[in-house]
This record gives structure tokens, sequence and C-alpha cells, in this order.
């Protein structure tokens, strides 16, 4: 089951350019639950997925490895994490959800 936490102290604290994060099956976001667009929500519900399918240690370790590899071939951090394929992935399922009628 996914727990999410809303208006998290944590999240507030790591996340300078992000509005939320995945970490072992919680979601944690910067904002009130009101505030929270659904489409980050699917897309942070798409990550908790991704890791219950593949395991936590090998979604990140992947995840990871997508985003050093990036960088050591040439992009700048933003543009490696936007390339890691999770989050391709998370990306397209969010915009699927939002769009269903």
């Amino acid at each position: 089951m996914n727990k999410f936490h809303f208006n998290s102290r944590f999240a507030k604290i790591i996340l300078p350019n992000h509005q939320a994060i995945s970490l072992f099956g919680h979601v944690f976001f910067k904002q009130e639950m009101h505030e929270v667009s659904p489409k980050l929500i699917y897309h942070e519900a798409r990550h908790v997925q991704q890791m219950t399918e593949l395991g936590f240690i090998k979604f990140y370790f992947l995840y990871v490895f997508e985003w050093i590899r990036s960088i050591v071939q040439g992009q700048k951090p933003m543009e490696a994490y936007r390339n890691i394929s999770f989050e391709k992935d998370a990306v397209e399922y969010s915009i699927k959800m939002t769009e269903r009628k």
C-alpha cells in the first residue's frame, strides 16, 4: 500500500528543485494534499509501482546507474535525470492516467 505524506518537512528540506520524492514505498510531498496535482500523484505512484516490481535495491541501483552513465556521457545533471528510463515511464504513465476519460 502506498503511503503518501503531504506537507512533509522531510521533503521540504531535501528537495530544493522537486515537489516530491518516493522512498521505499512512501511518497513525500512538499505541498498539502489539495495543492498536489493528480499528475504528480500518478507520477510518484508509478515510481512506487516500479520499486515494487523490481525490488528496492535493483530499482535504486538501476536508477542511479542510468543517471551517472548519462552524466559521464556529457549530459547535465537535470537532463540526465529527465532521461532516466524510470522517469520517462512515470511521466508517460501520469499523462496517460490524467487524460483518461
